[in-house]
């Protein structure tokens, strides 16, 4: 408004100084005077007019108000004037843009592509000014048809639609994208019913490239087009701020405080904590008395241990709302500060489940905990780290909790939220007696990985977004528990050329740990190939990680490991064969090695071919071992009688690690 009455002053005084100098009648004047301002006043105004919001009423709309304050959320933007540094470092962590609104400052992914095809579907991408729009089969179609009862109500094959992309998740490692379905009665299943169905391709940020969803899981291979989820009956859950799905009729009107993991998914409802510090006076004294716990909200850092870690374990967990029916209409029950018993199972592995909701998803999801734990019970899947520390010594008889490790604020990298540059300051912190024994301790060199204590307690079996990641159920290393339940140990994750019954003598030798009765091949071929070759998917895709991992590299060479990873360049596992790849790439000779992981392994021959000839051709000048351990003769000649052996003994159980 200043800005067109400054433009409608200087209009004026210009035509002052016309009538002065120029001899034009005033009549004139007046009349070029009123039409110049109001033709200004109406650019202004129609500049000035807010343009029509192209998600409005396609995404969740703002909760209404609860009657109850304590009840009542605000959203982050509430947060941000009274505590702006808190609020700026949630904004450049990835929890803050968990779940975004689709538009093009959000939107990394390239609606320029056109055409995708996948397992005989193509979908066609687009962008209409600052939307985004896919031409695609009917995600719904593939949704109803796990469902018996809906099954006879659908066509035999999967309808077009045209649907604009309204929201997107992540923004880190990979996006995926959600769709509203068209309104209008002329669709095959009811119009628009306000769920949120999952496109069928996601966005690989730090690739820059399209890849089926499916694909970016562990899942068994099938040509077959898998179901997507549903935003408004899963990941709104964790990936939101206070959602109700308010699901009645077939119908959703899903509404949410705040898309994105934020403030009040930590600390509470916030209306209380508003309105008790409008007061400056309050605010001056609750500053002053510092060590007093404001009671109208929730700081987890002050919080009893079982408590606090029950926060991030909200999300954090392997877990399931037990009332159901209440949970489709006023959404996710716990609030931070509660028992989190009270209103969720959270489920640790049992071979005889007895919970009544755990066997109710059983029904449903039948490899729901082979999916997502290893045999002795820990957890080994991204995510679920809560279920870890249930798990731990260190939490259960001891006084961590996730933010002795981690800060939500106050921390060093966006990307793991630690709050100290050293991995091991915390470890220290609770024990420093065993740290000053220092070699006596761990046995490796000091300034060594192998005196890591997050190496050697924290060992990377654990899968997702691609990645291996740190267990967090802290424990010891053991070669009795990787024989009896092939959970990998951190020796042998290190030492990725040695045999399980070397780590098994070492640990017996330092620590007095029994020995275990191990097979021949345990006692003579390397652990980690044995994984590689004949393991089940997880063990797979974890052991091709591990031999491109730079801490292995220091420990065992690089020189022998390419032959091995070309053989999992044609695992049935999308994701096995990426990671080897990406592995592959690490050694030398093969920095340069091109690979699209999606085409299915029968398809990849000629690239497992290529590999081979390439090690071959160089082996001689990378080659650090010799050795049968390794399936390499004394020539360097590799034992192929061997590798086909043991790969014809793979384990080929179908495993989901369910992220």
């Amino acid at each position: 408004m200043e800005f067109l009455l400054v433009l409608t002053a200087l209009a004026a005084g210009l035509l002052v100084v016309l009538r002065l100098r120029s001899g034009v009648s005033p009549g004139n004047l007046e009349i070029l005077l009123a039409g110049a301002c109001s033709m200004l006043w109406l650019a202004g105004f129609t500049a000035m007019r807010p343009r029509p919001d192209p998600l409005a009423g396609k995404i969740p709309a703002a909760l209404a108000p609860a009657e109850d304050l304590q009840e009542r959320f605000v959203g982050s933007a509430s947060c941000r004037s009274c505590h702006p540094g808190e609020h700026a470092s949630w904004r450049g962590s990835y929890h803050s843009s968990m779940t975004q609104p689709a538009t093009p400052a959000t939107v990394l992914g390239d609606f320029t592509v056109g055409e995708l095809s996948d397992r005989g579907r193509i979908t066609r991408f687009w962008q209409k000014d600052d939307t985004f729009w896919v031409e695609t089969a009917d995600p719904l179609w593939d949704f109803l048809s796990r469902n018996p009862k809906a099954r006879s109500r659908i066509p035999d094959q999967p309808p077009r639609l045209t649907a604009q992309v309204v929201m997107l998740t992540g923004s880190h490692h990979l996006q995926t994208y959600w769709i509203r379905r068209p309104a209008g009665e002329d669709t095959w299943w009811r119009p628009d019913d306000g769920a949120y169905q999952q496109l069928p391709w996601v966005w690989l940020v730090e690739e820059g490239r399209w890849i089926p969803t499916q694909d970016s899981f562990v899942t068994p291979a099938t040509h077959k087009v898998l179901p997507g989820l549903q935003w408004n009956t899963s990941c709104n859950q964790c990936h939101s701020v206070g959602t109700r799905p308010h699901l009645a009729n077939d119908r959703f009107d899903t509404r949410t405080a705040d898309l994105g993991i934020a403030c009040e998914a930590c600390h509470g409802p916030g209306a209380a904590h508003v309105a008790a510090n409008r007061s400056p006076l309050r605010r001056y004294l609750q500053h002053l008395d510092g060590e007093a716990a404001d009671p109208t909200i929730v700081n987890p850092a002050r919080l009893p241990k079982d408590r606090s870690t029950m926060v991030c374990g909200q999300c954090h967990s392997f877990h399931k709302e037990l009332d159901m029916t209440r949970w489709r209409e006023e959404g996710v029950l716990y609030r931070a500060g509660d028992d989190i018993a009270e209103t969720k199972g959270v489920f640790t592995y049992t071979t005889e489940p007895t919970h009544p909701r755990l066997l109710e998803h059983l029904k449903v999801e039948h490899d729901a905990l082979a999916g997502r734990f290893w045999k002795d019970g820990t957890i080994r899947v991204a995510g679920r780290e809560y279920t870890g520390l249930l798990e731990s010594a260190c939490h259960t008889e001891g006084e961590m909790t996730c933010l002795s490790c981690h800060a939500m604020h106050d921390y060093v990298s966006a990307s793991d939220q630690l709050n100290d540059r050293d991995d091991d300051a915390s470890c220290v912190r609770c024990h420093p007696a065993i740290a000053a024994q220092g070699t006596a301790h761990h046995h490796h060199p000091a300034d060594s990985s192998g005196a890591s204590c997050v190496n050697c307690h924290m060992p990377h079996t654990t899968w997702g977004l691609f990645t291996a990641m740190h267990s967090h159920r802290i424990d010891s290393p053991s070669a009795t528990v990787s024989a009896s339940t092939g959970r990998p140990n951190a020796c042998n994750q290190c030492h990725v050329d040695q045999t399980l019954g070397w780590a098994a003598d070492r640990l017996a030798d330092w620590y007095d740990h029994p020995v275990p009765d191990l097979d021949a091949d345990q006692r003579t071929l390397s652990a980690t190939v044995l994984w590689l070759v004949r393991g089940d998917a997880a063990q797979r895709v974890l052991a091709a990680w591990t031999l491109g991992w730079p801490t292995a590299h220091e420990a065992s060479g690089t020189g022998w490991q390419a032959p091995l990873l070309a053989r999992a360049l044609v695992d049935p596992y999308a994701v096995i064969r990426k990671t080897a790849a990406a592995s592959l790439r690490t050694l030398p000779g093969f920095d340069d090695f091109e690979f699209d992981f999606v085409p299915f392994p029968q398809q990849q021959l000629g690239k497992l071919r290529e590999a081979e000839e390439r090690w071959r051709v160089g082996r001689d000048a990378w080659l650090d071992r010799r050795d049968t351990r390794v399936l390499l003769d004394e020539d360097g000649e590799q034992l192929a009688d061997l590798l086909d052996e043991l790969g014809r003994q793979r384990d080929d159980t179908p495993v989901r690690i369910i992220e």
